[in-house]
Order: C-alpha cells, then structure tokens, then sequence
C-alpha cells in the first residue's frame, strides 16, 4: 500500500517531458510489429530492447492534472507503468520458448519442442528483472500433437 501511495505522488509531483499516452501508443506499435503471431528471435531481441526504452522513458512521465482524487490521466499512467513491465515478461517469455506452438510461429524455430517446451511459461520478478521458468502441464485426456486442419 506504501509503495503504490509512494509511486502516485511520484507521478503526481513530477516535472518530466514525457506523455504516458505517446508511450502507450509506441508500445502498442511495438508489440504488434515485433511480438505478433509470426515471430523471430532477431526481431523480437529488438522488440525487448524498445519495451525496455519505453520503460527507461516512462521514468520521465508527466501528467498536467495533479489532483489525486477523480484523476484519469493518473489512473491511465498506472495503467501504462503496469503495461510496460507486462510487456518485457510476454517478450521475455516468448524470446525464451524457441519453438512453434500454438497461434504462435517462429520462423528461426518452426517446429514444436514438447521435451523443452510442453510447460507452462512462468514469468516473475527478481531484483528488478524479469526471471522466466516453467511449470509442468497437467495433461488431459486429450494426446498431445501437432495440429491438423
């Protein structure tokens, strides 16, 4: 509770140059172009480098209303704070499953890999970065394979 009272009157009280929505809207782009259903490890290590940027940049957010109370651009800049670092997990997580699974398709790893990769991807923080591991998948009574259209 301490630390998010602390990170409001962070962003309520600073000076910077930089509007949370202009960050939004570069991560957006950014997600779409690098993280989207055809992926490669060359672009998304690029695509993490701009997550990460937009995450140094938002350290210089601003907002012009001030009032804590009723205040959407606040609520909207927690939001993006939020979104950033939810955003270097997913491009974290993805880099890391080198494989084809799913609606997602590398074209440096085109095939499926169950011995590495049948798992739950785990993302979590330690000393300010973001760790991936993997959880093991209860199987149903469904075989696993490759799917056939």
């Amino acid at each position: 509770m301490q630390e998010t009272e602390s990170g409001i009157r962070e962003i309520l009280g600073k000076e910077g140059s930089t509007s949370p929505f202009t960050l939004v809207h570069e991560l957006e782009e950014t997600m779409f172009r690098h993280f989207g259903i055809f992926r490669e490890g060359k672009e998304m290590e690029e695509g993490l480098r701009k997550v990460r940027a937009l995450g140094d940049r938002f350290r210089d957010v601003s907002i012009s209303n001030r009032d804590p109370a009723v205040n959407q651009a606040l609520v909207r800049t927690l939001e993006i704070g939020g979104m950033l670092r939810l955003a270097e997990a997913v491009a974290e997580g993805a880099l890391a499953r080198k494989e084809s699974r799913g609606s997602h398709f590398r074209r440096d790893f085109p095939g499926r890999d169950d011995t590495r990769f049948l798992a739950h991807t785990i993302a979590g923080l330690k000393d300010g970065k973001i760790q991936i591991s993997y959880k093991p998948v209860t199987l149903g009574m469904f075989e696993v394979g490759e799917r056939g259209y």
